[in-house]
């Protein structure tokens, strides 16, 4: 679902990562592009960071957004969320009518109590932007 926004901001792209940092501008993954984690255990906790890039338009910089993600069950049970405020301003010498790239990282922890599905829901603005969909497995093991 990746795309242009009513408001006129692309999401660039929404990936999951064991872990994320975003310094000076440019998005670090350690071990990105995952959809399944797999368990020895359960109830298991597992701690990942959310990733978003969000295309900013040139008259979208200079003022405050909001990005939600949610985390659900497969069901829609909610888990949590996270949210973040960020303001793109326009650079001295970026050429009117140039968009922005903005890079975002959450970290955040599940508790599966089983095995199953979850899905990552993210809001900008209050308007649903992406999702996501991973699955906690067991780890069977080694024969």
């Amino acid at each position: 679902m990746p795309g242009k926004t009513n408001s006129g901001m692309n999401v660039a792209y929404f990936v999951l990562a064991d872990a994320a940092q975003v310094v000076g501008g440019k998005l670090y993954l350690i071990g990105g592009g995952w959809d399944t984690v797999w368990v020895t255990q359960f109830p298991a906790a597992h701690a990942f960071a959310i990733c978003v890039g969000l295309r900013v338009p040139w008259d979208l910089t200079n003022r405050p957004h909001t990005m939600n993600i949610v985390v659900e069950t497969a069901d829609g049970e909610k888990l949590g969320e996270i949210s973040g405020n960020f303001e793109v301003g326009k650079p001295a010498g970026l050429a009117p009518g140039s968009s922005q790239l903005i890079n975002l990282a959450f970290p955040s922890t599940l508790e599966a109590k089983a095995p199953g599905r979850f899905r990552i829901r993210a809001f900008l603005d209050d308007e649903p932007v992406d999702d996501l969909a991973f699955g906690v497995v067991p780890r069977q093991p080694a024969a």
